[in-house]
């Protein structure tokens, strides 16, 4: 009736907030902003390595392809949305073999730090301790989440996945960043909002929400091996956060985390090279340091771009969790961090004469002397 109406509508715009700060809305919260900085981190210590292969590190830089990215996607989210049975068991199996390294790549660098040692195999001769360690532990976790698709093993494996992502994958500069993330901005609005107008649901939130059929089971059906569904229940892929009631897309972490991994490797290279008095040649046309073109307030001297990035990014985790929950409505993540992440990052380039320099590609290689980073 239209008094129940009345009654649900006020409800709905009298929600209690306390719901946000209980434990699982916290936890991801915190969990999601603690992957963007060791990915980040990790992003920078990868550089080492990359640079011993130049052709290897071209092929994970981004470039101005990255305008199809948006069409890409939603040719994928269609065809999970059509066939999502079949896909789902090909993704479960991709992500058996991709959460393994994921994993491994995460936690190398503190279990190394535990366990430093190599150990000489009579095979594979020299292999290091937290491998040895490490491998086993991620296919004994792949082969639980397999058997009971618990919620945590999923979560482990999805931030495993944006650290390898974040980490392996570069941007340039800040124009690709820009390209990439308005892009899948409107693509996140449209797939999220008005999809449903084409194909009767939202296409994202019901591909994100599906659970996938266990891949043991299809292989065990295809063999007629009878199996029990409580030994092999449905998963839920990895490709999200889950924690309580809240979702969130490995894409609304994975997309603005290369921007800030980019900023995070951008601050250090500027930090190196004001402590050795260098510059591009081609920073300005007089050879002084960006930050000298512009006078700027001592504060937003003293700020980082990672830092101001991060901190909006924060901000407009926090606004998509508030709105989702007023709304009782999933949320196109991206609308508010895209905005929420890239707005601070102008401001304070505009502010500091920096922006060309951001703008613009720089190689950004970590030099020899670390000592000043």
């Amino acid at each position: 009736t239209s008094a129940d109406k009345d009654v649900s509508l006020a409800l709905e715009w009298h929600p209690d907030f306390s719901v946000l700060f209980e434990a699982p809305s916290i936890v991801l919260f915190l969990s999601t902003l603690g992957i963007m900085l060791v990915a980040s981190r990790r992003s920078y210590d990868m550089d080492v390595y990359l640079d011993k292969d130049k052709e290897l590190k071209d092929g994970l830089t981004l470039k101005g392809s990255i305008i199809w990215f948006p069409v890409l996607g939603s040719i994928s989210l269609l065809v999970y949305f059509f066939f999502f049975e079949i896909m789902s068991f090909i993704s479960s199996i991709a992500i058996c073999l991709m959460s393994t390294v994921g994993v491994v790549f995460t936690f190398h660098p503190f279990v190394s730090s535990v366990l430093p040692h190599q150990v000489r195999l009579p095979i594979c001769g020299e292999a290091s301790t937290a491998n040895l360690l490490l491998v086993p532990s991620a296919i004994f976790c792949v082969v639980v989440w397999l058997w009971t698709g618990h919620w945590f093993l999923n979560n482990l494996f999805g931030a495993a996945l944006c650290v390898l992502f974040i980490s392996l994958l570069r941007i340039p500069n800040l124009r690709i960043a820009t390209i990439l993330l308005v892009g899948l901005f409107f693509y996140d609005i449209f797939w999220v909002f008005y999809s449903a107008q084409f194909f009767g649901k939202s296409v994202m939130v019901e591909v994100a929400s599906r659970q996938a059929s266990n891949p043991v089971q299809v292989v065990a059906n295809t063999l007629h091996i009878p199996t029990p569904a409580s030994l092999v229940p449905e998963i839920h892929l990895p490709n999200k956060m889950m924690w309580g009631p809240y979702m969130l897309g490995l894409g609304d972490i994975a997309v603005p985390g290369l921007l800030l991994a980019y900023l995070y490797r951008f601050g250090c290279y500027m930090a190196r090279l004001r402590a050795q008095g260098a510059v591009p040649q081609y920073a300005t046309t007089n050879n002084l340091r960006p930050s000298d073109t512009m006078p700027a307030p001592l504060l937003l001297c003293n700020l980082s771009y990672f830092s101001m990035a991060l901190s909006g990014y924060a901000i407009g985790l926090a606004v998509t969790m508030c709105l989702a929950f007023v709304y009782g409505v999933a949320q196109p993540a991206l609308l508010y961090l895209v905005p929420c992440t890239m707005l601070p990052v102008l401001v304070l380039g505009f502010v500091r004469g920096e922006l060309p320099l951001l703008w613009n590609e720089l190689d950004l290689s970590p030099l020899e002397d670390k000592g000043n980073v």
